[in-house]
Order: structure tokens, then sequence, then C-alpha cells
């Protein structure tokens, strides 16, 4: 068997280096270290994610069994983006086109094209929606005038508003910024 000068020096020297011992003395960093038992999981919760939404039926049914296409912005998405009005949270949705100002403190916008029916909880809307007040926004694409009376063919925004909880949630949140901007929000 004849093999090139290189990859016979290469098994010579692997050889070599194989036979030599080490007499240093075990240091630190040698120590065996052994870890206490923990578990790794696949699936981490997504709280930006919701699986049911009372607009699409207005049953609270899976999102995947509704006959429209509903998208829904959680309350923890409104709060990490700051999203604290419809300027700031109806962009986020798809299709939704927002245009100058509707007169009351809300975005007007385009929903698919047309201008879209805002609800509270599934009724006209009269309060404007803030953190404060809103769990979720949803928007239900397509014509529901079957469930909700004279709507736009475009769909409908429907904002869920906050429920009572179990559990006490305070907190105080203040910000500033350009333009004289100034806002205060206590939840108790």
């Amino acid at each position: 068997m004849r093999l090139p000068c290189s990859a016979a020096a290469a098994a010579a020297l692997a050889l070599a280096c194989h036979a030599q011992k080490t007499d240093t003395p075990p240091t630190a960093y040698d120590e065996v270290i052994t870890l206490e038992e923990f578990y790794v999981g696949a699936a981490a919760p997504d709280s930006y994610i919701v699986s049911e939404s009372m607009g699409g039926t207005r049953t609270g049914a899976k999102i995947l069994e509704t006959p429209s296409m509903v998208q829904v912005i959680t309350s923890e998405f409104m709060e990490d983006f700051q999203t604290l009005d419809d300027y700031n949270d109806l962009p986020m949705i798809a299709s939704y086109t927002p245009e100058g100002d509707d007169g009351r403190g809300g975005a007007p916008g385009r929903l698919r094209g047309f201008s879209p029916i805002k609800m509270r909880d599934g009724f006209p809307r009269t309060v404007l929606p803030t953190l404060a007040n809103t769990k979720q926004a949803e928007a239900i694409m397509g014509p529901q005038s079957a469930l909700y009376g004279q709507a736009s063919p475009g769909g409908i925004i429907n904002y869920v508003s906050k429920r009572p909880s179990a559990t006490t949630r305070r907190y105080l949140t203040l910000a500033a910024g350009s333009n004289d901007y100034r806002r205060a929000e206590l939840e108790l």
C-alpha cells in the first residue's frame, strides 16, 4: 500500500501525540461539577397569541373555527409596544390603513378599503379605548351584518373591556413627550 508523504506524516504525528503522557497535577478547572436536574420545554407560552375570540361568532369560539378572518391585538402586546390609542394599535392589523382624524380622538382609517364599524364588547362604542380599559382589540374582516346588524363590508373593530380580576394588580404609569404630551394612568 502506497500512501502519499503528507498522509503518512500525519498518521505518524497523530500516533506520537496520542502516546504522550502528561504529568501535570489536576487543576480546579478539571473538577467534575454536577448540576441539579432541570427541565427544558419545547413550547413557551406566547402572550401575544389568542386562540378564542368573541368577535367572529359572538360565542367565544376558537378563531380557527370561525367563518371570518379575525385578528386580535392583546393587552400584553399593547402594553409592551405602548399602543395607547387607535392611531398606534390599529395599524398593527392586516388590511388596515389609517387616515386622518375622526373628530372623536380616534383614527378613522379603512379596513379592507371600507370604513369599519368600531364597537366595544359587541355594541357601538362610546368610550375611547385606552390601555387602562381595554383587554384586547379584535378586527373581524368582511361583512358581518348577520351578527352585528348594519355593518361595513370591510369589517368591524371590536374592543373588549377588561374584567375584574381575583388577584390585585396595582400600577402607575407616567409618560411625557414632545408637544406638551403628558399621560398618567393609574390602575387599582
